[in-house]
């Protein structure tokens, strides 16, 4: 999972896109990037795990998991059935 965070560079909020903030670059969250993430073992410049309790929400500046934004996601892709 936290290698497939890596690829979702973006998150869309309220209908505007913005970059996600890479665990250690979070304002007001705390020191310590030496040690991983405690919650999805992010490294420092690393995409926290969608709904980690560590990532900060590009928008608001909130905790992303509880904040009041409008958080869109994209549906998953349903596997091609088999012919």
């Amino acid at each position: 999972m936290l290698v497939g965070a890596q690829h979702d560079l973006t998150i869309r909020i309220n209908g505007e896109e913005y970059d996600r903030i890479a665990y250690g670059r979070q304002q007001g969250f705390g020191e310590g990037w030496s040690i991983p993430c405690h919650d999805c073992a992010a490294l420092e410049d690393q995409l926290h795990v969608p709904g980690c309790d560590m990532e900060q929400c590009p928008r608001c500046g909130q905790q992303l998991i509880s904040c009041p934004c409008s958080i869109e996601v994209e549906p998953e892709e349903e596997p091609e059935a088999a012919s």
